[in-house]
């Protein structure tokens, strides 16, 4: 039988917001690790994994296993490494960005797996949110981050099934969270051997980026979905990608394009304001 975490209405909007903000670090990061993306991600996820498994055994949480978690497992394995990938190619502002238009692929695919009708909301939000990867695309031809802001549309659509996986029957967020974090490890560890630098500043960004922004990060938003509004679910959402770019922009400061920051307020902007309306309804 699970446990109940002894967690406050006001307490639980913090678990929300830290959980936004540790999510927000992931770009500065990651670009300071000098390792390529598999290995990065699959080092990180044996932090992950631990954070994880501590959790689900506080918790309560006991792991399952069949084919919506196996496939949710898989969106986990794909989401990670796309966005690690991405990021490395492209600004991290626009990696997460990009990243950041799940839930309009969450309606996209709702309509093709589910069949179900979208609201007029729905259908402007894509149109809007779509205009502004354009822009993004379009100044990726000026600055080379081409493949990388395919990746991470990429990205966007592989988290968007991680949020799905709770609608097929037998699906579990925790379970899917942890087997992926265990594809990651056996896919990407071995490429350790391939690496060069072996110094602590690579072992130390890539521990901080499993326990952190990957492991207590999601069993923080865990916890704080049980107990907050979704409205204030939606708001903290939209915290990371405006997060993102401003921690590297102080750490690590990399040009953006003019069409890059257009993109990035249609996209933010389109999608938080969807968000909160959404969740609005839902209330």
């Amino acid at each position: 039988m699970e446990k109940e975490f002894k967690t406050t209405k006001y307490t639980a909007v913090f678990f929300v917001l830290l959980s936004a903000i540790f999510y927000s670090i992931a770009g500065v990061l990651v670009k300071q690790v000098t390792w390529s993306a598999l290995t990065l991600n699959g080092v990180r996820s044996v932090f992950a994994v631990i954070v994880m498994l501590i959790f689900a055994k506080l918790s309560g949480d006991k792991l399952k296993i069949n084919k919506p978690i196996i496939i949710g497992a898989l969106a986990n394995f794909a989401t990670n490494i796309t966005f690690v990938s991405s990021t490395q190619l492209t600004t991290a502002a626009n990696a997460v960005v990009l990243q950041f238009t799940m839930p309009i692929f969450v309606i996209v695919l709702n309509i093709i797996l589910f069949k179900v009708k979208p609201l007029k909301i729905e259908l402007i939000t894509c149109l809007i949110v779509f205009g502004g990867i354009l822009c993004f695309f379009v100044d990726g031809l000026s600055t080379g981050g081409m493949l990388g802001n395919f990746i991470a549309v990429i990205s966007g659509v592989t988290y968007a099934v991680v949020f799905l996986q709770n609608e097929f029957d037998g699906g579990d967020f925790v379970s899917a969270n942890i087997y992926g974090h265990f594809i990651s490890i056996i896919v990407g560890l071995p490429f350790l051997a391939t690496e060069s630098d072996f110094g602590f500043t690579n072992f130390g960004l890539v521990a901080i980026l499993g326990i952190f922004q990957l492991g207590l990060a999601t069993v923080f938003l865990s916890i704080g979905l049980k107990y907050v509004k979704a409205v204030t679910a939606a708001i903290a959402s939209t915290l990371e990608p405006i997060l993102n770019p401003v921690w590297v922009a102080i750490f690590y400061p990399e040009p953006l394009g003019i069409f890059a920051i257009i993109g990035a307020i249609i996209v933010i902007g389109g999608v938080g304001i969807y968000n909160i309306v959404i969740a609005i309804k839902k209330e």
